[in-house]
């Protein structure tokens, strides 16, 4: 669909319009592709006589055109009428049938064709603008689709290298090797960190909602990352329940998985981290607890800002990221400390497709 700023559907009704009103048309017709979609525009005049509508069926069906019809012309079309019609044929791209047909009770002065031929010029300008955008917006929506199956490739195999590293680490202690596996983690932190950046200034992608559980979610996510977990002994808690949200499954992973590692990395050795959620209306409200110290009064309020981080080493874009994907589903994110020890992220999903941004749920 062509932006604001040019809407082909408003120009050519206002085309049609002059022509109707100038010429004395009883009938319009336009044809053209949006890629491989047949658009047909078509006026009608209301007092169309009833042995013309045998006419109005020929020129719909494209009976009329032969190889033999130039391209780029007006011509005066044959056709079983009285009336007269008069066709314009596009120069064709990728032999699709692209025209503008009109249909009169008599033949075009000179000084109507000459409006005529202006006005058609003028369609075709339109149409050529229109298929400019087309062709741009395909492109843009194939590399949107590249990057989505890229990142999602390189971040598996960062998480996997974290994740090896970081047992590598831990199982080389005094070893002289301890160094180099730490290094390789620090190497695949730095690249997460730069592919997070880069993400959130010029990521376009726009959420591919299909309705998924969030328990599936919470437990891919889990699993990827129990390595780290059964290091520090830790547990997890989680609603034995499944409820199916309309989200971008592998963009809300993204979100538990960011939120996750906060807390696992907060959280004292056996300790257990909670991730429930409650049914809501139209919604639920996920909620991952920890017990680990909680947010300190700054991290209350700056949370969710780029570069801000309460881990040593931390880079301060996980939880920015978690809430650009939730507005993005039109959920709300928020961080609590528990009144005795611990800390709560809390975000809201969609349970539905039918979601107005400025009136909330139909």
């Amino acid at each position: 669909m062509l932006s604001s700023l040019f809407q082909l559907e408003d120009a050519l009704a206002i085309i049609m319009e002059n022509l109707r009103d100038v010429l004395d048309l009883l009938v319009i017709i336009i044809t053209y592709y949006q890629s491989d979609k047949k658009e047909v525009v078509t006026y009608i005049a209301p007092d169309l006589p009833n042995n013309e509508r045998t006419t109005l069926s020929y020129l719909s069906s494209e009976r009329w055109y032969h190889s033999n019809i130039p391209e780029g012309e007006i011509i005066l079309l044959e056709v079983p009428s009285i009336s007269v019609a008069y066709g314009y044929i596009f120069p064709q791209i990728d032999q699709k049938l692209e025209h503008l047909l009109i249909l009169r009770k008599s033949k075009l002065t000179e000084e109507e064709t000459k409006y005529f031929t202006r006005q058609v010029q003028l369609v075709h300008i339109y149409l050529d603008i229109a298929q400019a955008y087309w062709q741009k917006s395909e492109q843009l929506e194939m590399l949107e689709e590249t990057m989505q199956v890229c990142e999602h490739q390189l971040r598996h195999s960062l998480s996997s290298i974290n994740l090896f590293a970081e047992n590598l680490y831990l199982g080389l202690s005094q070893h002289p090797l301890q160094e180099q596996a730490e290094l390789i983690k620090s190497n695949s932190v730095n690249i997460q960190t730069y592919l997070d950046k880069i993400l959130l200034q010029i990521n376009q992608y726009k959420p591919q909602l299909q309705s998924e559980d969030i328990r599936a979610i919470v437990m891919e996510s889990w699993r990827q990352i129990s390595a780290i977990c059964q290091e520090k002994k830790l547990q997890l808690r989680l609603s034995t329940e499944g409820i199916l949200v309309f989200v971008d499954p592998w963009q809300i992973k993204q979100v538990v998985d960011n939120i996750l590692i906060n807390a696992i990395h907060f959280s004292p050795v056996g300790a257990t981290i909670t991730c429930q959620w409650h049914l809501l209306h139209r919604e639920i409200l996920v909620e991952i607890i920890d017990q680990g110290q909680g947010f300190s009064p700054a991290a209350l309020e700056k949370a969710f800002l780029p570069c801000f981080s309460q881990r040593q080493g931390g880079k301060g874009l996980g939880l920015a990221i978690a809430k650009k994907i939730i507005q993005e589903h039109h959920g709300k994110i928020w961080v609590e400390n528990l009144p005795s020890q611990g800390a709560k992220v809390c975000f809201t999903l969609p349970r539905y497709l039918n979601f107005n941004v400025k009136q909330g749920y139909e």
